[in-house]
């Protein structure tokens, strides 16, 4: 199994792709951004407030150091993101 982690780790690292996480307020969300960003498995994209997702990662000791921040209320692309990605979720139905 280890080796199999390993093998899609080593894949993703090649790819160089960007993940985009909407969930934000999950600890978990944020302890697997500071995992994945270390390990340099992929880029991280956050979507939500900068400054508060930043806050609730210091109160949990993550670092976020590399992570993009999307906000939703002030990104001039994220209709267009959005849009983007309800037409690939279609596709997979």
């Amino acid at each position: 199994m280890n080796t199999l982690t390993n093998e899609l780790k080593e894949k993703a690292k090649k790819l160089n792709k960007t993940i985009i996480l909407p969930e934000t307020e999950d600890e978990r969300v944020l302890q697997a951004t500071e995992k994945i960003i270390n390990e340099g498995i992929a880029k991280i994209a956050l979507v939500g407030n900068e400054k508060e997702i930043k806050e609730r990662a210091a109160k949990i000791g993550v670092s976020l150091e590399s992570a993009i921040f999307y906000n939703p209320d002030s990104c001039a692309t994220i209709d267009a993101m959005s849009e983007l990605l309800k037409k690939r979720r279609e596709k997979r139905e």
